[in-house]
């Protein structure tokens, strides 16, 4: 979550902007920049890199913001 407190003190703004330009490989986060075939100028990304920065003293706390939106898994066990 790129609006949770725990990532928005842990990364700078430089990353921040990295991570919106380029995606995150593997995940459901796309690269947005013109360089990396999005459809987003270098400008565009440090404003929404700026946006993001400013929800900084209301973001909510999720600390498990590092695993994403992972499925669930459930087990279950025999005859139960």
């Amino acid at each position: 979550m790129l609006n949770s407190q725990q990532f928005l003190k842990s990364t700078t703004d430089v990353q921040i902007a990295n991570l919106i330009a380029g995606g995150v490989p593997g995940t459901d986060m796309p690269a947005w920049s013109l360089a990396f075939e999005g459809t987003l100028t270098d400008e565009q990304i440090r404003q929404i890199a700026t946006y993001l920065r400013s929800l900084e003293p209301n973001a909510p706390s999720v600390p498990t913001w590092r695993q994403g939106n992972q499925p669930s898994t459930t087990t279950t066990t025999p005859g139960g």
